[in-house]
Order: structure tokens, then C-alpha cells, then sequence
């Protein structure tokens, strides 16, 4: 998803990932704004958000489209904006709902 509504944005350029395993990716929309994918199914404790410095990185007035977020919620905002997507009981479909 997040490589579908990243370009929506500005255009960008892609960059190197910045953590390991590349589970950080970082997009480049202008000048003064960047667009990160985390992909967080690998962590497994706390104390690897941590390591990999991600409670810094969400600090930054960037976008972030973050896949498995649950595991890293102790450090986002309030302010987040949950995308929930679900396969359908067919299989063939998908839903997509948000939360404030």
C-alpha cells in the first residue's frame, strides 16, 4: 500500500533502506519532506525499536506508512491514523478501513 500512496504525494526518489534487513525504506517528496515504509514484522521486543532508533525517526515531521505497527505503538503519536486491510471470507477482495 504505502508503495501506491507514496508517489501520490510529490513524486520521489528512493534512497538506500536505513536500518537493516531493510525494513526501513526512505523516499525523498521534496525538499523538506521525506516518506518512510517500516516494515515491522521482525521485531519481536521493545528494545529493538530502540536500537534501530525508530522512536527517533517517528519523531521527525515526516509521512510514515508503517506495516505491523501494533508492535512498535508505544512510540507513535496520538495522532495516528490507522489503515486496517482484511481479506474478505471470499478470498478475492480486500477491505479497507481507517481509524482517527
Amino acid at each position: 500500500m504505502a508503495l501506491v500512496l507514496i508517489p501520490v504525494l510529490n513524486g520521489f526518489e528512493t534512497t538506500e533502506a536505513v536500518a537493516p534487513l531493510k525494513s526501513v525504506n526512505e523516499y525523498v517528496i521534496n525538499e523538506t519532506k521525506k516518506a518512510y515504509h517500516i516494515d515491522c514484522f521482525r521485531i519481536e521486543h521493545k528494545n529493538e525499536v530502540l536500537q534501530l532508533g525508530l522512536d527517533e525517526l517517528i519523531e521527525e515531521p515526516n509521512y510514515f506508512f508503517i506495516e505491523w505497527a501494533e508492535k512498535i505503538a508505544f512510540i507513535l503519536p496520538k495522532d495516528v491514523i490507522w489503515v486496517y486491510i482484511r481479506i474478505t471470507e471470499n478470498s478475492t477482495t480486500r477491505e479497507i478501513s481507517f481509524e482517527l
